[in-house]
This record gives C-alpha cells, sequence and structure tokens, in this order.
C-alpha cells in the first residue's frame, strides 16, 4: 500500500494456481476476506474515484461482495459496494449518500461468474459514476451528485471479498488480483480506451 495500511487478513492465500499478472493472485474460500482499515485516501465524500481489479469468479451463491467500504451491522451502513446482488451473475453498485439516503445506483447485466478473469472498474468524475467490465460500460450512467457518507471514521474499514456490513453471509468464491483505490481522479475519462489493458 502506498498509504502504508496495514492490511488485514482473515484466511485469505497467495495462490499459483490462478493469475492475471505476475503468476499468483488472492483467492478467496467462501469465508476470507481482507480489511483495509480507515483512512483518508479512502474517504471519497464528493470527489472522483477509481476502484478496479481484476476477478475470477469461479462460483457465487446469494450476496457477494467483491469490495465495499462501511460499518458492521447491515448494507444500511455502508458507504459503498461493488457486489453480487442476490443470486445475480452480474454486479451491482451501492452508496450511501450523506444528503439523500441509500440504494443501488448502478446494476450491470453482464455476466461475471465462471467467465474467467474480468477487469472491474468502478469510476467517478464530476456527477458521472460508471461501472465498467473488460472495458465495457456495464449498467447505466449514475449523473446524480451524491456525497459518499464515511460514517465513523473510526470502524469504517474496506472489505475486499466480503461485505463490510457481514463478513460471514456476503463473501466470495475466487481470485482477485491487482486491486488499486485510486482517490481524487477518474483516469479513465471521458472514455474507457485502456482500461482493461
Amino acid at each position: 500500500s502506498v498509504n502504508n495500511l496495514t492490511i488485514g487478513n482473515t484466511g485469505v492465500i497467495i495462490s499459483n494456481t490462478e493469475s492475471k499478472f505476475g503468476g499468483a493472485s488472492a483467492y478467496f474460500d467462501g469465508n476470507a476476506y481482507l480489511s483495509i482499515p480507515p483512512s483518508s485516501g479512502t474517504d471519497f465524500g464528493s470527489g472522483d474515484y477509481i476502484v478496479e481489479c481484476w476477478v475470477n469468479i469461479s462460483s457465487q451463491s446469494g450476496f457477494g461482495t467483491i469490495i465495499g467500504q462501511g460499518t458492521p451491522g447491515n448494507i444500511l451502513s455502508s458507504d459503498w459496494v461493488i457486489e453480487f446482488a442476490g443470486n445475480a451473475n452480474t454486479l451491482s453498485v451501492y452508496v450511501a449518500d450523506a444528503d439523500t439516503g441509500f440504494g443501488y445506483i448502478i446494476n450491470g447485466t453482464i455476466p461475471i461468474i465462471n467467465q474467467g478473469w474480468k477487469h472491474i472498474a468502478l469510476t467517478r468524475s464530476g456527477n458521472n459514476t460508471r461501472l465498467f467490465v473488460d472495458g465495457v460500460q456495464d449498467g447505466d450512467t449514475w449523473s446524480t451528485n451524491y456525497t459518499i457518507d464515511s460514517g465513523n471514521p473510526a470502524i469504517n474499514s474496506i472489505k475486499i471479498g466480503a461485505g463490510p456490513y457481514d463478513v460471514v453471509n456476503r463473501t466470495i468464491n475466487g481470485y482477485i488480483d491487482d486491486l488499486r483505490i485510486i482517490k481524487g481522479t477518474d483516469i479513465y475519462s471521458p472514455i474507457a480506451t485502456g482500461i482493461c489493458s
């Protein structure tokens, strides 16, 4: 981490079985997840940001979170989440707006599970928030301004591979590689050229 954050590991292993780059990736077995502690570098507020990674999801039953930030409890306490909603084979994006409330702002249509390696990117530029899968926009553009409610900075950690509000029932089965979070800019705006290179 360039921000010198200590990443907590609950059961995630480095696997040589699957990788997109470098010969290894993080393997999540349905009970494992990573935790990133609260940081000003992940407090997006109303600014631009990018959250991106490569995923290879082998199976999924019910809700499962790729990555999200929030407080323990339930989804109403989440700041933002990229997840499989219900039994969907597609991704949805949830945000908690400090001013207007909460909800799913993007519902994708591109299949993810058992599709091999897929590049996922959630981007915000100005008022436009988009989800991309392999460089193709997935779902509609959310063009309403919002301020992500950072809630309690003492406990609003990021969870990778599990819901920040439920690390038991919203996990994934598969691999994640080359994850990064960028605050303050959308390097892919205004188009997604090169987004999965």
